[in-house]
């Protein structure tokens, strides 16, 4: 293990926690036989609950620790949520819970995990390893799970397994990873005063909390959303598992294109991955008319576009925006603000059972996609990856 890149140990931890985070995503439709549409949604969302308050809290009181100590204690956390899930099939009220602490873990990892990735990595790859990384076990883990729970036994219990093996392997990566040591309090105090001003600068401020809810909410669209409106008779656990898988290596393949991008002009990513968000949310508006379940594979290579080019451009942002100290704490705003997009399902749930319809859903979303594309700030010529800019 000691040949082993350290960045690429880091990666594999990254890994693992986020196959714990979305493998229950591959098993949505073996929960809707069993559950109303309502609950799924509330499954589904309620990893945000988790996810948020923990990522938030890593990053006030990271840096009273070194790298290490969040990820060791994400990578356990997590395999305690996907327990937690496989108990879930005798007691329903334990699903929910196991999500919870599937966001959790996340929230611990995302931040001190991106940062540590950062720091082992030369200028410009730290954001692109990060985002794989991550999307390895967003898209990986629900495809398998999904295959499984469509010709396994046991379909809500022996697919979790596979997220188990990965987490031991995931141990032995990081636990014994040497680190630099944590800082005293009054770097960390000065950290978390420049942290504050560089979230409140206006290059900060006019784009990732307009762009970073349609990471995960155009992701959840194509994955959680449409299968859920669009019937699927044949083989319908496998097919949302090729739909999630789809969407979310889409969002990896796509990424060289985003690094590539962002170093022609800062900011082309982001407005190209929120004018796919727009294009996938109208594409939803007609497939939900129609109900062709084609069009879901559409969708999810739409929206895993928009996917893959909102999340580097917005760590690319992280990166050109924060000096090396703030980065837990500035890619945990960014984090947050992305994860709110989980929300989706549950948001789309409330409005087509009280307001609207599935489509009309969908072309409110296309509106506020397309404006938010207009009042981006132009690109600018020229990467600015590691130099701080506000």
């Amino acid at each position: 293990m000691s040949t082993i890149a350290p960045w690429f140990r880091v990666a594999v931890a990254m890994t693992a926690v986020g196959w714990g985070a979305n493998h229950f995503a591959g098993l949505l439709a073996v929960y809707r036989e069993g559950h109303s549409e309502s609950f799924v949604s509330i499954a589904v969302g309620i990893y945000a609950a988790g996810l948020i308050p923990a990522l938030l809290v890593t990053a006030v009181v990271g840096d009273r620790f070194d790298h290490r100590a969040p990820v060791r204690v994400a990578v356990v956390l997590s395999a305690v949520g996907t327990v937690l899930l496989a108990f879930g099939s005798a007691y329903d009220a334990l699903l929910p819970v196991g999500r919870f602490v599937a966001g959790a873990a996340t929230g611990i990892v995302l931040a001190p995990g991106t940062a540590w990735l950062m720091d082992l990595s030369r200028v410009g790859a730290g954001p692109r390893r990060a985002t794989v990384a991550l999307t390895l076990g967003f898209g990986g883990g629900p495809f398998v799970v999904g295959l499984l729970g469509q010709w396994a036994p046991a379909p809500e219990v022996l697919p979790y397994a596979a997220h188990l093996l990965l987490s031991c392997v995931a141990v032995a990566a990081v636990w014994l990873l040497p680190v630099a040591p944590a800082r005293n309090a009054g770097a960390a105090r000065r950290s978390w005063a420049t942290a504050r001003a560089t979230v409140a600068a206006p290059t900060f401020l006019r784009t990732i909390p307009l762009t970073a809810p349609w990471v995960f909410g155009g992701a959840a669209t194509a994955f959680a959303i449409a299968p859920g409106v669009i019937t699927v008779t044949t083989l319908p656990v496998a097919t949302g598992a090729v739909v999630l898988g789809l969407t979310l290596f889409t969002g990896v393949g796509v990424q060289p294109l985003a690094k590539r991008l962002e170093q022609r002009a800062a900011g082309l990513s982001l407005s190209l991955g929120t004018a796919c968000a727009a294009v996938g949310s109208l594409v939803c508006a007609w497939a939900f008319r129609v109900e062709w379940p084609a069009l879901l594979f559409v969708i999810a290579l739409v929206l895993g576009a928009a996917y893959g080019l909102l999340l580097v451009g917005g760590l690319a942002r992280v990166e050109a925006v924060s000096l090396p100290e703030d980065r837990t704490r500035v890619s945990a705003v960014f984090y947050a603000f992305s994860y709110l997009g989980f929300a989706a399902p549950y948001v789309f749930v409330l409005l087509t059972q009280h307001l609207l319809g599935p489509s009309a859903v969908m072309l409110v979303g296309a509106a506020i996609a397309a404006v938010t594309v207009a009042t981006l700030p132009r690109p600018r010529p020229g990467a600015v990856g590691g130099t701080m800019v506000r």
